[in-house]
């Protein structure tokens, strides 16, 4: 489904209709078969300000010796080495102004070379912000080309994937003697450029680009440009991976599959480790006060706006609903003090204390921006958080507490330290240290249902929050009859 693009239409949630411009419904197989949490978790590699490739010279690469056809290329490149390649062409595919040597025909002897190559990979997919870690990925050696002067133009790099499993490109150009040279990759309204020439005679430059990115282009008008090409290539289907789908606004058609897959799961009745019970939270990147109304248009994190773009749509078409929940968190330890002791404030650190505690105090707002008084969202929300912080120190398991985009325990805490004697005891004090921190979530759960006649002919009356907690098997009959209307749409 495509995203909202302006949030303000969500003011007036009962009124918005999503389109459903280019929408494909789900099959009933895929809607059987989906791990929601795990499908919604692509919200959390979204980059609305996307980086499509990035590069970076490295002087202290040792150099690769380089065999071709029993001549090792030179650091940095000589004549020598051009009139070699240029007379390669028994074992080079040839273009005009271009020169290609497939990796079987080539030798690299250096046994450094592999190891360095490996931490400036590492290091150029952090700064292209693709988040891999080496051992999850290989790097394998596709060849060799050379750039032949003059030219005006620009050599296209081909950047499709060979692959499911090729999320990358590398190239890393050698060092040599060159006035004007770089590199422009272009996806969408997103630019990377990349200029080869500083510390071009001694320092290799390496240069990552997603796959599938539309045009990516070498200029190098005035001398030779010699770089080898690497594929990075996942060691497993199942890894998650760095894709330009995350850098751009366009529709992601896992969110609305996701949500349609809860809907067809809680209609069907079906239970398993994909499946959320009751209600997911979204931690936002931004934080946000509820204390005067605040709607959609009051969100400011380009992130956080593009997540509540892409979940809208989808949780409007099938009957969920979307809160803003801002939490006030107080972190609690106690120490004993002796009469001696005399502790200044800041020498009082939580994790020394006793009785660690963590208590969260939530102000819930609809869409709408108006407060919602509503015990059993709080109930819900503050079970997911504290689920999440307590199976953290205690599991490390990334999954639990239903929270996605989970960074409450990487925030820093805010305002001073708070020191105060909470009992006595003879010559001992019981000292209480406060810290806290300010967090806000959307909060997504199944809506209030429609009512409709059960087999039963005496109807119970609807309760204060509507079918959802006052009568579940009307609310699941009617959820049942929309998931068969969509798997047969």
């Amino acid at each position: 489904m495509e995203p909202l693009l302006d949030l303000a239409v969500l003011n007036s949630w009962d009124e918005y209709t999503p389109s459903k411009d280019g929408y494909t419904p789900p099959t009933l197989s895929e809607l059987e078969d989906i791990d929601i949490f795990e499908s919604l978790r692509c919200l959390e590699r979204l980059e609305p300000q996307g980086i499509i490739a990035a590069g970076h010279a490295y002087p202290s690469v040792p150099p690769a010796g380089i065999f071709i056809k029993d001549h090792i290329l030179h650091v940095p490149l000589v004549d020598s080495d051009v009139e070699v390649l240029l007379n390669s062409n028994e074992l080079a595919g040839t273009r005009e102004k271009l020169v290609e040597i497939d990796s079987q025909k080539i030798q690299i002897e250096n046994p450094k070379w592999k190891g360095a190559v490996a931490r400036c990979i590492k290091a150029a997919l952090g700064r292209a912000k693709m988040e891999m870690q080496p051992e999850s990925y290989t790097f394998n050696l596709v060849g060799l080309t050379l750039l032949v002067p003059p030219s005006s133009g620009a050599y296209s790099l081909d950047l499709r994937p060979v692959s499911d499993q090729h999320f990358a490109t590398v190239l890393i150009v050698l060092p040599s003697s060159r006035k004007s040279a770089s590199i422009e990759a272009r996806h969408r309204g997103l630019t990377a450029t990349h200029d080869f020439t500083p510390s071009s005679l001694f320092a290799p430059h390496f240069v990552v680009l997603h796959t599938g990115i539309e045009t990516a282009t070498i200029k190098s008008p005035d001398d030779h440009l010699c770089y080898l090409t690497y594929h990075l290539i996942a060691k497993s289907p199942k890894t998650p991976l760095p894709s330009l789908k995350h850098l751009v606004s366009g529709p992601r058609p896992d969110v609305a599959k996701a949500i349609a897959g809860w809907a067809y799961a809680l209609a069907t009745g079906s239970k398993g480790p994909g499946i959320p019970t009751g209600c997911l939270a979204y931690h936002l990147d931004g934080t946000y006060s509820f204390t005067e109304r605040t709607d959609p248009s009051a969100i400011t994190h380009p992130k956080d706006k593009l997540v509540l773009g892409h979940l809208a749509p989808a949780a409007k078409l099938h009957g969920f609903r979307i809160l803003f929940a801002h939490a006030d968190v107080s972190y609690t330890s106690y120490f004993d003090e002796f009469e001696d002791d005399g502790m200044p404030t800041s020498a009082y650190e939580l994790e020394n204390g006793y009785d660690q505690s963590i208590d969260f105090e939530w102000e819930l707002a609809g869409l709408d921006g108006r407060e919602v008084q509503e015990s059993h969202w709080e109930r819900e929300i503050d079970a997911i958080l504290s689920e999440k912080t307590s199976r953290k120190v205690h599991k490390n398991d990334a999954k639990a507490g239903r929270a996605l985009n989970y960074h409450l325990d990487k925030q820093s805490f805010y305002g001073e330290k708070d020191v105060e004697g909470s009992g006595h005891s003879e010559d001992v004090t019981t000292m209480c240290l406060t810290l806290r921190k300010q967090a806000s979530f959307l909060v997504i759960g199944p809506g209030p249902g429609v009512w409709v006649k059960p087999d039963d002919p005496v109807s119970p009356p609807p309760s204060k929050h509507g079918p959802m907690y006052g009568w579940p098997g009307a609310r699941r009959a009617r959820m049942r009859r929309d998931a068969e209307l969509l798997a047969s749409s």
